[in-house]
């Protein structure tokens, strides 16, 4: 069968005129240009190995406009050549192979949870080279937690013999919303310490570098978006539920943040019971209140076989079936449930992941989940368990500092 499709013109062949837009617009020679290079160098990250041929017929690209936005790709250095492969069928030369550099730039990804701070330093690709976390006194001051930071970048960057300008960016994710402009922006109560002498700010000027401010569930979101559970969903929901609550949402395979960078935001999700009560969702469901129900349905039974003093000892007595515990986790299904139902009908979701310190219950929450969605929405989407557990929101941050990058990379040539 013949095919009708018409490469993309040629940079070189349309350098004078600007290219019509299906809305009338127009969009420059510059502009044109910088989406061919941003479409080359995703394509041949995503490939191990490929080369010109291969990238023509797939992006649609003439030969020529494939080699010419190539050459500042190579030169940087972010693509290479890797040697010759085979000689096609129609003979002529063999093709010169091409790769992305994983280690043209590196990452370093700070992670602010509920317990202590995780630093991790890996490449472009996500490959991990060295990860630690530190224990600091809640009461530690601004000043203290500043330095804390300064001396682990300065660990990880040591641990490769690197410098500041071999990092294509700085990373940090924390429960808070944190649009562009500063002024509102919020932390966490619990990580207000760490934000009162402007984080961001004090890496950037220390080490010289782009620096990522992230809430932790879109990191999380975006993590298991290319790298777990949803890596083949355009539209995610992705739930963290335990100490917290939180969203984070994947439309047409791009992490949606909103106007102010609050989108996913559902812990205050209310009803007409929760409004007249002075309750939300989150104060409903979180982890500390699953650990209260459990120790008044305790109280209710004759022997006290059961002490629910942490989430262990929740997580061992749902292992062994304990039927408090289950209704309790029904009941918490249920709010999910209603919720989850909402948001896919909203958004035509195709995938909601379960995450969190909630993921441990995962058989029964999706379980109510799917039964209450599968009543209620108009198409049913997966719903499935965390694949990165507690590495989703670093490999969030890797994923999202790599596409940083890139950007940066094309509006710099």
């Amino acid at each position: 069968m013949k095919d009708d499709r018409k490469p993309a013109p040629d940079a070189e062949e349309s350098r004078t005129a600007a290219e019509e837009t299906p809305a009338g617009r127009t969009v420059s020679n510059t502009t044109l240009r910088a989406l061919n290079q941003r479409m080359i160098l995703d394509a041949i990250f995503e490939k191990s190995v490929s080369s010109r041929t291969e990238l023509s017929n797939e992006l649609l690209l003439s030969k020529p406009a494939i080699a010419d936005n190539l050459n500042d790709l190579l030169s940087i250095g972010i693509v290479q050549e890797c040697g010759e492969g085979e000689v096609g069928k129609g003979g002529g030369r063999k093709p010169r192979l091409l790769r992305f550099n994983k280690n043209h730039k590196y990452i370093i990804a700070i992670e602010l949870n509920y317990k202590d701070p995780i630093f991790v330093l890996g490449n472009l690709k996500g490959d991990i080279f060295n990860e630690f976390s530190v224990k600091i006194s809640e009461d530690a001051n601004s000043h203290v937690r500043m330095e804390l930071i300064k001396n682990a970048i300065h660990i990880l960057l040591n641990s490769k013999d690197l410098s500041p300008e071999e990092l294509a960016c700085i990373a940090i994710s924390s429960p808070g919303v944190f649009p562009d402009k500063k002024e509102l922006s919020f932390a966490n109560p619990q990580f207000k310490d760490w934000f009162d002498l402007d984080l961001p700010g004090f890496i950037s000027n220390e080490f010289h570098v782009d620096v990522l401010l992230k809430n932790d569930v879109n990191m999380a979101a975006f993590g298991e978006s290319r790298y777990g559970a949803g890596r083949s969903s355009q539209n995610m929901l992705y739930i963290s539920c335990g100490i917290g609550l939180g969203s984070g949402l994947v439309l047409d395979s791009k992490l949606y943040e909103g106007r102010f960078n609050s989108a996913g935001e559902i812990f205050n999700n209310i009803d007409p019971a929760k409004l007249n009560g002075g309750t939300n969702l989150e104060k409903t469901i979180f982890l500390s209140e699953l650990i209260r129900k459990s120790r008044e349905s305790m109280k209710k039974k004759a022997s006290h076989d059961d002490d629910f003093a942490d989430f262990k000892s929740v997580v061992k007595a749902y292992r062994d079936g304990n039927p408090y515990i289950v209704k309790h986790l029904e009941d918490i299904g249920t709010e999910l449930g209603c919720t989850v139902s909402n948001i896919v009908n909203l958004l035509s979701i195709d995938t909601v992941i379960i995450g969190g310190e909630y993921v441990v219950f995962h058989e029964v929450l999706i379980d109510r989940i799917a039964n209450i969605v599968g009543g209620h929405c108009l198409f049913t989407p997966s719903i499935l368990p965390s694949e990165l557990g507690h590495n989703a929101g670093i490999m969030g941050l890797f994923a999202i500092s790599r596409e940083n990058y890139f950007d940066s990379v094309i509006r710099s040539k």
